[in-house]
C-alpha cells in the first residue's frame, strides 16, 4: 500500500506538471504554469525514492533477515526521513524560486535551496543504492536453500524474479534525473542547460 500511495502522488504530480510545460509551448508567460511545472517536476521524484526505499525492506523479509545488517523496517524509517527532509527543503526551495520571476534574487535564492535539498536526496540515495547493493551481493551469492522458505511460492513466480532488476533500473533513472536536476538548478535559470529542451526530455522526462 505504502508503494501504491507513494507512486500514484508521483505519477499525478508528474502528469500535471507535464500539463503544465505543453501549456507553456504556447502560453510562455504564464506564471502559474511555470511555477506549477518547476515546483511539482522537482518534487515528485522524492515520492518515488520513499516507495522505492521499502523494495529492500519487502526484500529482506522475503529472502531473509540474515542478509541484512538492520531490522527491514529501519530501511524505510531511516531514508523515508531523509527523504522527508529533502522534500521539506526542496519545496520550501521551489515556494521561493517559484515567487520571483526571471533572474530575480527571490528566484535565485530559491534555486540554492532546492539544489541543497536535491542534493541532500542524492546522498540519501546514494546511501541506501549502497546498501542495497550489499544486501542483493549476500542474498544472490548464498545457496537459494537458505533463503526464507515462507516466500517459496512467490519467488518462482516470473513478475517475482524480474522484480529485483526493475528496482534496479528504477533506482538508477531516479539517480540520473537527480543529478541532471543538479547540474540544472547549478547552471542558473538562464543557463544553458536549462533552455536545452532535449536535456529536459531525456535525462529527466525519460527518467
Amino acid at each position: 500500500w505504502w508503494f501504491w500511495v507513494t507512486w500514484t502522488i508521483t505519477a499525478g504530480g508528474e502528469c500535471a506538471g507535464y500539463i503544465a510545460r505543453v501549456i507553456l509551448h504556447n502560453e510562455y508567460t504564464s506564471a502559474p504554469m511555470w511555477k506549477m511545472q518547476l515546483v511539482l517536476t522537482i518534487l515528485m521524484p522524492a515520492f518515488m525514492a520513499a516507495g522505492l526505499y521499502y523494495q529492500l525492506a519487502v526484500q529482506v523479509v522475503v529472502y531473509g533477515q540474515q542478509y541484512s545488517p538492520l531490522r527491514p523496517m529501519i530501511y524505510n524509517a531511516i531514508f523515508t526521513t531523509g527523504d522527508v527532509i529533502s522534500l521539506f527543503v526542496q519545496a520550501a526551495g521551489g515556494g521561493v524560486a517559484a515567487s520571483g520571476t526571471d533572474n530575480s534574487q527571490n528566484s535565485i535564492n530559491g534555486s540554492w535551496v532546492m539544489l541543497a535539498g536535491i542534493a541532500f536526496q542524492v546522498a540519501v540515495l546514494g546511501v541506501f543504492i549502497l546498501m542495497g547493493a550489499w544486501v542483493n551481493y549476500r542474498i544472490f551469492t548464498d545457496n537459494p536453500e537458505n533463503w526464507n522458505p515462507r516466500y517459496k511460492k512467490q519467488r518462482e513466480k516470473l513478475m517475482f524474479k524480474l522484480w529485483p532488476f526493475a528496482v534496479s533500473i528504477s533506482l538508477l533513472f531516479l539517480l540520473i534525473r537527480s543529478i541532471y536536476r543538479i547540474v540544472e538548478l547549478a547552471d542558473g535559470w538562464d543557463g544553458y542547460i536549462i533552455r536545452t529542451e532535449r536535456y529536459f526530455l531525456i535525462l529527466d522526462g525519460l527518467m
